[in-house]
């Protein structure tokens, strides 16, 4: 009795709830500056009836039986959109997660581990709820599955990427639910939670394992930045009491030296330089441990090996299959005891041949980021040539830097985009792996130029002389530096400055755009329906899905993790020259957690569901940072700090520079050589992990032999 009341209150619930949504405007043909109505020659209502009708095939290929959806056509409020309702019956779901293999969890008597699930054998698996089977993340992946499926295996066969790229659609997207929203947003999305524990699982549920990932990882990196926050600060703190207490002096050819007895802040700095770069070690290994432990709780140890192909991945139609990301080619005149399926087929070779042809467009562009570095240096030195107006030039040239920066971003995000399309990638994590690659190495380039040229070239002087205003340190310099004057005090303003108006800039563009942008849309779609109410037309409560319509689509994870990377860059590569960049990071990203919260649940649309088994490339990219960092930091000291360059060498022969080159050289040898030692030490999989996978496997493995048993015993007898 039970079981039926369920039934029936979720089948009552389903009738005003809806999985999936695709806005299509305008509803409308296009008119003229007065309103009134092109004539049907006309290119802009040619080009609107073409995509009409292709509209009303897409729809027809969703209504179609076969398909076995639910949808339902809705105009707007707005009088010039329409919105197609899909949503897919409890059985319906049974039936596609069976074909596409949904990987669920066992009943604890199964082993709780993870597998396929088969509608044979669902009583095995944990069900959702007694209303529903499967949780919203689930449901919001079969359905889409089912929309863009294959229709001889039961689905739509329409391409949501093509369809918002040829303008079929404005947005195609999962409906927020308002209680789980609502829940969300007290507990997580809350600047006055700020000093509180993220609710990981329940973010992981209600947007899926990519953007749990994210925020998971998020979070743990801001609870390590307190540390080297805490002896960055120190050495800080050391830095201008040891300024304060040996003040320095300048010479007439403007070097400068410190009063006998100073100098102890660059000991605080190496002291400082050395725990960042075993500090972003111990950072990597621990978090690769605790992304292992949430890749098993969330049932996603082996999400890669079975991962879909995207629905923009191209290819003929072979005889074949896809195995741990690998081709295997069946030959159809041989008995393999089982139906051959037919796959698409694209050829590494291909793939790779168009990686190679657009190599020469990315080194282009780092050639003319390069360029336009230096340009914005010249107008840094220009500004510079007025005595009284030197800081104002560092801090200038900082902050066009940074808006050249991002401007250079943005540009070269969208031709990496169309470039990573091109290579026809079969998997996601493909494309972003290859996405990731491209955009990471031209914003390296593009974020730390200045940054190197001001540690190592500056005070030579080698480039050019402006006005005859020579670049170069003009208190201190790379022989005679002292800590805080010269070249050290101007990569520390850069440093500071590239960091403080990326996160102004950053946050800004992430969160006050789009929920400006939203604000407005909502606005106007209230108002058009004030202007239909005062026609005479029905009063009606604007429903949900237009109200979700209205809000911005959501970029994916890629753009925050971009931000954050650059962010650990500016601590890691140049920790000698500003130890207090990581308090600045650890104050931005705990507003960002909240911030990044409140954007997905506020200001965008419901993001499609995305899975993932760890942050994908962005670790290998961090640990790559790490081992640059290591160098960057040895040279640093080696070549800016005269106490640690008389250690290295006392000679004022033109060998001196060669043989601090070679201490440093050596120092980072021994520090890179600690560093794999620890990641050798720490284990990537905690202990309770591996043993609770070996629990699980071999629980199942013993229980589906008695069971398989049973169930032959049962056939025979029959």
């Amino acid at each position: 009795m039970e079981l039926v009341v369920a039934a029936e209150a979720a089948q009552e619930n389903q009738k005003e709830s809806w999985d999936y949504v695709l806005m299509m405007a305008p509803k409308n043909p296009p008119k003229d500056k007065k309103g009134d109505q092109l004539p049907e020659d006309n290119k802009g209502v040619k080009r609107f009836r073409e995509i009409e009708k292709e509209r009303d095939a897409a729809i027809a290929s969703l209504k179609d039986n076969h398909v076995g959806l639910h949808v339902e056509v809705k105009d707007g409020a707005d009088g010039d959109s329409r919105y197609v309702l899909v949503r897919a019956s409890e059985e319906r779901l049974l039936d596609q997660a069976e074909q596409v293999e949904l990987s669920m969890q066992l009943k604890p008597e199964y082993g709780s581990g993870y597998m396929a699930f088969t509608k044979e054998r669902q009583s095995y698996f944990v069900p959702h709820s007694k209303e529903y089977f499967f949780k919203k993340t689930q449901r919001m992946y079969l359905v889409k599955s089912i929309i863009q499926g294959d229709p001889d295996f039961g689905g739509a066969g329409l391409n949501i990427n093509f369809m918002i790229r040829s303008g079929l659609c404005n947005k195609v997207f999962p409906l927020h639910s308002k209680p789980e929203k609502k829940k969300l947003m007290d507990a997580w999305a809350n600047l006055w939670k700020i000093f509180k524990f993220q609710p990981l699982d329940e973010v992981k549920d209600y947007f899926g394992e990519e953007i749990g990932f994210y925020f998971a990882w998020l979070g743990f990196y801001t609870q390590w930045l307190w540390y080297a926050t805490i002896v960055g600060t120190i050495a800080f703190v050391i830095w201008i009491v040891d300024l304060i207490a040996y003040p320095l002096s300048q010479d007439d050819d403007g070097n400068a030296s410190q009063e006998e007895g100073g100098g102890f802040s660059v000991w605080a700095l190496v002291v400082y330089s050395v725990f960042i770069m075993l500090w972003a070690t111990m950072f990597l290994e621990f978090w690769k441990r605790y992304n292992h432990e949430l890749a098993f709780r969330w049932g996603v140890m082996n999400f890669e090996s079975s991962e879909e192909q995207r629905a923009d991945f191209s290819g003929l139609a072979h005889d074949g299959v896809y195995a741990n990301g690998e081709w295997i080619p069946l030959d159809s005149s041989h008995d393999y005891g089982f139906e051959i399926p037919k796959n698409k087929y694209y050829p590494s070779a291909y793939r790779k041949t168009k990686i190679a042809a657009a190599l020469p467009l990315l080194v282009t562009m780092l050639i003319v980021v390069v360029i336009a570095t230096f340009c914005v240096l010249s107008f840094r030195l220009w500004v510079q040539q007025n005595d009284s107006l030197k800081v104002f030039g560092s801090v200038a040239g900082g902050v066009v830097n940074s808006v050249v920066i991002i401007t250079m971003n943005v540009v070269w995000r969208i031709i990496a985009d169309k470039l990573t399309i091109w290579e026809n990638h079969r998997t996601q994590t493909e494309f972003d792996d290859a996405l990731t690659f491209k955009i990471f190495l031209f914003q390296f380039v593009n974020s730390y130029t200045s940054l190197y040229y001001i540690a190592f070239f500056k005070s030579n002087n080698r480039f050019w002389n402006v006005n005859d205003q020579q670049d170069k340190c003009k208190i201190g310099g790379t022989e005679e530096g002292v800590v805080g004057w010269g070249c050290t005090l101007e990569l520390s303003v850069q440093l500071a400055t590239l960091l403080a108006t990326n996160m102004f800039i950053g946050q800004t563009k992430e969160v006050a755009v789009p929920f400006l942008m939203a604000k407005i849309q909502t606005k106007l779609l209230e108002k058009k329906a004030a202007k239909a109410k005062a026609e005479g037309a029905p009063e009606e409560a604007i429903p949900d899905y237009e109200l979700d319509g209205k809000l911005a689509a959501y970029q994916g994870t890629f753009d925050e993790y971009c931000e954050m990377i650059i962010q650990f860059g500016f601590i890691t590569l140049f920790a000698a020259a500003f130890p207090i960049s990581p308090l600045l990071a650890v104050l931005n990203n705990m507003v960002e957690i909240r911030t990044d919260a409140i954007k997905l649940l506020g200001a965008t649309v419901r993001p499609h569901y995305r899975g993932a088994q760890d942050i994908g490339s962005w670790y290998k990219i961090l640990d790559l940072m790490g081992i640059v960092s290591v160098i960057t930091n040895c040279l640093l000291i080696g070549f800016s700090y005269k106490p640690i360059a008389d250690l290295f060498s006392t000679s004022a022969t033109a060998n001196r520079s060669f043989q601090i080159f070679a201490a440093a050289v050596i120092t980072e040898h021994i520090v890179l050589a600690l560093k794999f030692l620890i990641a050798e030490i720490i284990p990537d999989v905690p202990g309770w992990v591996r043993k609770e996978i070996a629990r699980s496997d071999f629980i199942k493995e013993q229980t589906f032999k008695k069971l398989e048993a049973h169930e032959k015993k049962v056939y025979k007898d029959e």
